[in-house]
């Protein structure tokens, strides 16, 4: 019988031959170890981590460092690929400290996630929880990223099931966006025709810098709009068509919020 597969990612100067691997082992995980800055050491790197971890064979995913460790950069970049991953469920993921008594708390798109510290039996709670994995996040509209090294990260949104928004804003706080489409659900566009584009929005969203785009095509349950990122964003937001006369001074009308951060 084969034995369950954890993905085991090393953050900052915690040792490539880290005791998290060796924990994980023990209790019975078949476990592959990589460290976060081979993942940063080339443009769009951390992408190829997607492929195991949407594997549904791997049913464990654990990040090990100290709370320092995990940056707003690291976290995002988390979230960006949780939301990418195709299969039901995500796999069983943790954050496990090292040292400090810094508490991490969890943004909405990545609720599911486990925090422990290292002297925590933390491995035998992660077989356990293997058994029944908690489901994605449940996130108040829709939002997916597509990933690839060559074409970077694309961020996809869309109204809730059931809803239609005849025209939108969004943006990405701490992060740029740099091209924008809209086409069907679930697939990139190959080419599209935007209604009364804005790209380049600049504003602030409490005290943090947003970029943002917005057209007057429709959303709905079939058609999405695709965002391009550069940069790691803090969080996304969705609103109503701006104002024309003032785009650059608000975040849009009734905007709702998913933190990645």
């Amino acid at each position: 019988m084969a034995l369950p597969k954890a993905v085991l990612c090393i953050l900052g100067n915690e040792p490539a031959d880290h005791p998290a691997e060796a924990e994980l082992r023990s209790v019975g995980f078949a476990t592959f170890s990589i460290t976060w800055k081979e993942l940063n050491a080339q443009q769009n790197a951390w992408i190829q981590i997607l492929p195991p971890l949407d594997d549904p064979t791997v049913v464990a995913w654990v990040l090990v460092g100290k709370a320092e460790d995990f940056t707003d950069e690291a976290r995002s970049k988390v979230a960006l690929l949780t939301l990418a991953m195709l299969r039901d469920r995500p796999p069983v993921t943790a954050f496990v400290l090292t040292d400090g008594d810094d508490i991490l708390d969890a943004p909405h798109a990545m609720s599911h996630i486990q925090i422990y510290r290292h002297t925590q039996k933390y491995a035998v709670k992660l077989m356990v929880a293997k058994a029944k994995p908690q489901p994605f996040a449940t996130l108040p509209f829709h939002a997916r990223t597509h990933l690839d090294p060559l074409i970077g990260a694309w961020l996809e949104i869309a109204p809730p099931a059931g809803v239609t928004w005849p025209g939108f804003m969004a943006g990405v706080t701490n992060a740029e966006i740099s091209a924008f489409g809209v086409g069907p659900r679930g697939v990139l566009p190959v080419k599209s025709t935007l209604q009364f584009p804005m790209l380049g929005i600049k504003g602030k969203l409490g005290e943090n810098p947003f970029s943002a785009c917005a057209a007057k095509n429709e959303l709905s349950d079939d058609i999405s709009c695709y965002m391009r990122l550069n940069g790691t964003p803090s969080l996304v937001f969705c609103a109503e068509y701006p104002d024309e006369n003032q785009p650059e001074q608000q975040s849009g009308r009734n905007p709702v919020q998913l933190e990645f951060v």
